[in-house]
């Protein structure tokens, strides 16, 4: 059963994932609703590099509110083929990452002792709760494989025997994975806590080790160089935008996202709770490199969620969640390894209902549109609108698809893809009108979930909690135009109207 399972299996995880990356393209649904609104920042900024305008989402200003690596992987396909290209690179790259995320988490299930059959059974589950994440179209899509491909590399990883080369293909990935998502630097941190605690991995490091891992961080220490060069801040604009708490209590409405978020989907967060204590258990067990990357892998979701909570008061959206997919399958490595356990998967019935457990997840873990199709349609008759109206724009939430699709700048008010000197204005307050008349503003786009009122109270960034700075102005003046799409109201507002 061992050989033929695992073809079978190897041929159904292909399907799911060709399934996965390509049935958009006979949906007959026009390709902009099939990735996360903020999505379009990237690919409007990537479009702005291609054709030679900058790092500007808007025209009006530089910015580096992305994570940089996703970005250049976009704006390269944008050079190569165009504005059209964006979508079938994006399928894939769904595709890609589904199978990079399955063979990267086999590489480390395989080292517990079980069965390839068990361990290729786990490795497609890890990737099946990971593809919802991949269909948003965001930068997680690169993060979570190459994150587990580090894993993999550093469990692997012998001292004694690999020294130079070994080290420097390891900061290589480093730099990768950094640059896929910058906030993955709390996981190196951990990882080298880690390290420097363990004194046995400790005492085995080598100056060749030291070298090849700088030598590979070169790249990374070039970004962060020409982050304070270009744009005079060593992170990105977007990071900074959403912390700006006037303290730093941990946040409700972090928290709120947490348990409304990756706790509804038990079936991979209740394994990463099952591993804690089962990490103490087989502690002894464990390499020296298995009990550093185990311990920090564990532990990084739940300090990655205070410190986010520390910082920023905004809601978190699914791919902020990303820690908790490479959890599962560190969890899963150490649930596995368990004798009890190990003794269960012997059993032909017990790794049948994984396998079937697995293809299901496999096939139901699909592309849910949610409400990004009104989005798009929102964003199309503004852009529609802004044909006969032309102007500099304004808008906050929802911004990402408006901006792509028309032609006019669009300030986004949130300040995720705008600079420093935005920031500060943001954090002095005051009248929104104000703001964005001093950047030429002719119309500011609002959004309302309910009815929209006839005195409008804006208050921007609307995403951020009370502990934030707002702009906030209110607008009693009727809109020139308003769309209804699904719950949400969109209306354009004149601020050069006579009624202002």
């Amino acid at each position: 059963m061992g050989v033929v399972g695992l073809r079978s299996l190897y041929f159904w995880i292909a399907i799911a994932a060709c399934y996965a990356a390509w049935t958009p393209f006979h949906s007959g649904l026009a390709w902009h609703v099939f990735v996360q609104d903020d999505c379009f920042y990237y690919l409007k900024v990537a479009q702005n590099l291609a054709t030679g305008h900058g790092s500007t989402f808007n025209g009006l200003v530089a910015t580096n509110g992305y994570h940089p690596l996703w970005l250049l992987l976009l704006t390269l396909v944008c050079a190569l083929f165009g504005q059209s290209s964006f979508f079938p690179f994006i399928a894939l790259m769904v595709f890609a990452a589904i199978l990079a995320t399955y063979f990267a988490a086999r590489i480390i299930l395989r080292r517990t002792g079980v069965s390839p059959l068990v361990a290729s059974t786990l490795a497609a589950l890890v990737a099946a709760f990971s593809m919802p994440m991949f269909f948003t179209g965001m930068e997680v899509i690169l993060t979570i494989p190459i994150g587990l491909f580090f894993l993999a590399l550093c469990v692997s990883a012998d001292p004694d025997r690999h020294r130079f080369y070994h080290a420097f293909g390891l900061g290589c990935v480093l730099t990768c994975l950094v640059l896929s998502r910058l906030d993955t630097v709390l996981l190196v941190l951990l990882l080298l806590a880690g390290l420097l605690l363990q004194p046995r991995l400790r005492s085995r490091i080598r100056r060749p080790h030291v070298v090849g891992v700088l030598l590979g961080l070169i790249p990374l220490g070039l970004y962060f160089a020409s982050n304070r060069i270009l744009f005079h801040t060593w992170m990105p604009v977007s990071g900074m935008a959403k912390q700006m708490r006037w303290h730093h209590f941990p946040s409700r409405q972090v928290w709120h996202s947490f348990l409304a978020g990756p706790v509804r989907h038990y079936g991979s967060f209740l394994p990463i709770v099952l591993a804690f204590p089962l990490l103490f258990k087989c502690f002894r067990k464990l390499s020296d490199t298995e009990k550093v990357v185990y311990s920090a892998v564990l532990i990084w979701p739940f300090a990655y969620i205070l410190m986010l909570s520390c910082l920023s008061d905004w809601m978190l959206w699914m791919w902020y969640f990303y820690p908790f997919r490479l959890s599962l399958c560190v969890a899963l490595a150490l649930i596995f390894s368990w004798d009890p356990v190990i003794r269960l998967t012997q059993k032909p019935a017990m790794i049948v209902l994984l396998v079937v457990i697995s293809v299901v997840k496999l096939f139901t873990a699909r592309w849910a549109p949610g409400d990004v199709p009104e989005m798009v349609e929102a964003g199309q008759r503004v852009a529609t609108f802004s044909q006969t109206h032309p102007g500099t724009y304004a808008m906050g939430d929802r911004a990402g698809s408006v901006g792509f699709l028309m032609r006019h700048p669009l300030v986004q008010t949130e300040g995720l893809m705008m600079d420093l000197s935005y920031l500060e204005s943001l954090r002095r307050q005051g009248s929104l009108r104000g703001a964005l008349r001093l950047r030429g503003v002719r119309y500011y786009i609002a959004t309302s979930s309910a009815p929209m009122p006839q005195c409008f109270q804006a208050s921007e960034p609307s995403q951020a909690g009370p502990d934030s700075p707002h702009l906030q102005d209110l607008f009693c003046d009727a809109p020139i135009a308003r769309f209804k799409e699904g719950e949400v109201t969109t209306a354009i507002f004149d601020l050069q109207s006579a009624h202002e």
